[in-house]
């Protein structure tokens, strides 16, 4: 396993080819996957939400959270939602949700 602490760091090892799967970030390196702030992961994992979804899967190890690269990654794909053209667009799926 390979643990990654800063975001720099994160992003040099996916682009390297590492297996993503072996790959754990702490929240700092996660902000090269998930593009928030360390205080909204922070907060996701107390609310169990982010991006109006359920939080990352995150693993604890005493003190220190960590978040696989390759579930992390999966997550943020299932966040991203279809392509959008236009804000209207975009006004009518949530129109159309409600």
């Amino acid at each position: 396993m390979i643990y990654a602490k800063e975001m720099v760091e994160a992003r040099s090892l996916i682009e390297a080819g590492i297996d993503p799967s072996t790959l754990f970030l702490n929240e700092r390196a996660a902000r090269a996957i998930v593009p928030c702030s360390c205080a909204t992961l922070k907060k996701a994992r107390c609310e169990g939400r982010l991006f109006g979804r359920a939080a990352p899967p995150y693993r604890k190890a005493g003190k220190f959270v960590w978040y696989n690269a390759a579930e992390l990654q999966s997550w943020m794909d299932g966040a991203a939602g279809e392509p959008l053209r236009t804000t209207a667009e975009a006004a009518a799926r949530v129109v159309k949700a409600q």
